[in-house]
């Protein structure tokens, strides 16, 4: 298991962000988890900062697709 530094402030966007498009879009976790192709479980982990840094670009992919948001918005900054 990856546990995110709290230093890695792209990564730390990035987790933020996940959680923020869920909320503005109203969606559940395990709506949220289908559209990245994880389970609910895994999605909690993601919103915790404690899963595996190799399922970031998949999952960031998943995003892309679904919400149409770029790696720099995603990554940079705080949405």
């Amino acid at each position: 298991m990856y546990i995110v530094p709290e230093d890695d402030q792209q990564f730390q966007n990035f987790i933020h962000n996940v959680n923020t498009l869920r909320e503005q879009n109203h969606l559940t976790r395990r709506q949220m988890a289908d559209i990245l192709h994880i389970t609910p479980y895994m999605l909690r982990l993601l919103e915790r900062g404690q899963i595996s840094s190799r399922l970031y670009a998949d999952i960031f992919f998943h995003l892309r697709a679904h919400f149409g948001i770029s790696f720099k918005d995603m990554f940079g900054r705080r949405i």
